[in-house]
């Protein structure tokens, strides 16, 4: 599907796929349908819209997040970067071809996506815990769905895909180009399932 130019931060493009709408459309249905009237029932429809949408948002920037993470601390040490590509398993970084930067450089950038996603995840679970009886259920619901989105995606990238912590940057950018978009795939398909199983239980896999 075409790309178009969205915005740019620091200098780095970030691309958004035409794909990428229907992966938030259907992430907002399935929050505002499913996952969100399931765990906190007796609020109004238009509620749980607001709440999945504003929800999938979320998800996707922290998407965003974690590989521009990766972008960063890659021009930190000298690694020309291409652009981010958000499309609708998620998002990919893509840098340019070059000679191996060594093995710290590429540890280094590799792990900075996972350590982005781990400081979010306890963001997102402290602020849970401290909303907890102070905001509405929902807006705690929320919180909490995001501790779990973005302990799943840390999870998929770092246990389900283990060479994320051997290969990169070389693994962060298509070699050729779906060489990129495969590892994107696996990545965030396992974290939708780890989300789909959490929707399942009502608070026990979420804390």
């Amino acid at each position: 599907m075409p790309t178009f130019n969205a915005f740019s931060v620091g200098g780095i493009r970030v691309r958004i796929d035409q794909s990428w709408f229907i992966a938030f459309i259907l992430f907002s249905w399935t929050l505002s349908a499913v996952y969100f009237p399931f765990q906190v029932p007796d609020y109004p429809k238009y509620t749980y819209w607001l709440a999945g949408s504003l929800s999938a948002l979320a998800f996707f920037g922290c998407v965003l997040l974690h590989e521009l993470t990766h972008c960063i601390v890659a021009r930190r040490l000298g690694i020309p970067v291409r652009r981010i590509t958000l499309f609708i398993f998620g998002g990919v970084s893509e840098m340019e071809q070059m000679q191996p930067a060594g093995a710290r450089p590429e540890f280094l950038t590799t792990i900075a996506g996972p350590l982005a996603s781990m400081g979010l995840g306890a963001l997102f679970l402290s602020l849970a815990v401290l909303a907890t009886g102070v905001v509405s259920r929902i807006v705690v619901e929320m919180l909490r769905y995001m501790y779990t989105s973005t302990s799943c995606l840390l999870y998929s990238k770092v246990f389900i895909n283990p060479e994320t912590l051997t290969r990169a940057p070389s693994a962060r950018c298509p070699l050729p180009e779906g060489e990129g978009a495969k590892h994107a795939t696996i990545g965030l398909f396992w974290s939708d399932a780890c989300l789909a199983s959490a929707a399942g239980s009502t608070n026990t896999t979420t804390w």
